[in-house]
């Protein structure tokens, strides 16, 4: 996309983003919203039908202490497992 006052100071041509066989032309048709052809798009993102936040959902919380010690208990529990094998 390119503003109508910038033409284009590359070498190769740009090809428009609407229009796969055009040769931008600076338009400007592709800064005009999607839902309101008189304004010019400002990406508040209202065409997309997005929500206005992001989620996480957090279905636990582990203490620094709590994970110390699961790592604890893991490894114990490996090394009891380790003494039956080679005793077998």
């Amino acid at each position: 996309m390119n503003k109508k006052k910038h033409l284009h100071s590359s070498k190769f041509p740009i090809i428009c983003i609407l229009e796969e066989n055009k040769i931008c032309d600076n338009c400007c048709d592709c800064f005009v919203c999607d839902l309101d052809p008189n304004k010019t798009c400002d990406n508040c993102a209202k065409c997309l039908d997005l929500p206005d936040y992001n989620a996480i959902i957090i279905d636990d919380i582990i203490s620094l202490e709590d994970s110390r010690n699961k790592r604890n208990n893991s490894k114990e529990s490996d090394k009891k497992s380790n003494r039956k094998n080679d005793k077998s």
